[in-house]
C-alpha cells in the first residue's frame, strides 16, 4: 500500500524508489508511475526522463540533477499522487524504470506515447513495482 502522504489526500510527495542491475549499454533511464485502473483509462502520475544510468534511486519528493519531469495527467509537472474515486477498489500504481541504449530526447511536454515510441527500438531493460492506494 502506498502511504497517504504520497497521495493527493496527503502531502502529495513521490515515494523513494531504488533499483539496480542497469545494463552496461544503458545511456539514459526514465521512471514512470501510471494507474491503469483509472475510470477513463491509464492515468499518468509521473514521468521522469534524462536520468543518467549511474542513478540508482530517487529520494522521496526529489528528481535528481538534470532530470526532466514531464506534465502528468493532472496537468502538473512532476509527481502528482494517487486520487482514485472514493469507494473504488484499490487502484494499482505501476512504477516502471526503463533503461535505454540511446538518449530519449523527451521534454517537459512529453507523455507516455512519446516515451514508448522512443523506447521502441532502444529499451534494454525494465523494472516494475506496483503500489496500491484506496480512498
Amino acid at each position: 500500500m502506498l502511504p497517504r502522504w504520497c497521495s493527493k489526500d496527503g502531502e502529495d510527495i513521490a515515494p523513494t524508489l531504488e533499483w539496480d542491475g542497469v545494463p552496461d549499454d544503458a545511456v539514459e533511464l526514465a521512471v514512470v508511475c501510471a494507474d491503469p485502473d483509472a475510470p477513463n483509462g491509464t492515468f499518468l502520475h509521473w514521468l521522469v526522463s534524462s536520468l543518467p544510468p549511474s542513478v540508482d534511486r530517487i529520494d522521496h519528493g526529489e528528481a535528481p540533477g538534470r532530470a526532466v519531469e514531464s506534465r502528468n495527467d493532472f496537468g502538473e509537472y512532476g509527481w502528482s499522487g494517487p486520487m482514485p474515486p472514493v469507494g473504488d477498489a484499490a487502484h494499482r500504481y505501476f512504477f516502471h524504470v526503463f533503461a535505454s541504449n540511446r538518449p530519449l530526447n523527451l521534454g517537459a511536454e512529453s507523455g507516455l506515447d512519446e516515451l514508448y515510441r522512443a523506447l521502441a527500438d532502444s529499451e534494454v531493460a525494465r523494472g516494475t513495482i506496483v503500489g496500491l492506494y484506496q480512498r
